[in-house]
């Protein structure tokens, strides 16, 4: 994957430049499918619900009412995301992607979304997993998506800095 910043018609605008190869792509085409998929039966996986949307009170009353109230707004917004991220990804063209400020937030958001689905999964309860070998040996496949998803997340973001 190669990012860099493009100019832009309007120069309030950044423009990110992403050349993804085809095994990038094919991966990042999973993602909306198997949060969607956890989105459509959110009370399949509470623990990755919970993890995506942390609790907003103290008051166990107060945060059962605010779910109820809310919760399916947010999974909701959460599957227009994902709709999103794919019509993006839809836009490519032989790899390159050109992409606002406002999608790159989006394609951070749903990768930041699947991480953490990932982590829950593999029962992480520490953000220092890459060293970790343990997980790789019982978790190779998902292991290895939280570390491509974690090195696009930091490429994206360094992209879009002032920096590059």
């Amino acid at each position: 994957m190669i990012f860099r910043r493009v100019e832009s018609d309007d120069d309030e605008q950044t423009l990110l430049e992403v050349r993804l190869q085809p095994a990038e792509m094919r991966f990042l085409r999973k993602v909306p499918k198997k949060l969607k998929d956890l989105f459509l039966q959110p009370d399949r996986s509470p623990a990755v619900i919970d993890r995506l949307f942390p609790p907003t009170y103290d008051d166990a009353d107060a945060e059962e009412e605010h779910r109820r109230l809310l919760g399916e707004t947010l999974i909701e917004r959460r599957k227009e995301g994902l709709e999103c991220f794919t019509a993006i990804l839809d836009r490519a063209n032989n790899g390159r992607l050109v992409a606002s400020t406002a999608e790159i937030n989006l394609l951070l958001q749903v990768l930041n979304d699947y991480r953490l689905m990932l982590g829950v999964e593999m029962n992480l309860t520490d953000n220092d997993w890459s060293s970790d070998a343990r997980l790789f040996f019982r978790h190779p496949r998902k292991f290895a998506e939280m570390a491509f998803a974690s090195a696009l997340q930091e490429e994206m973001i360094r992209g879009c800095s002032d920096e590059t």
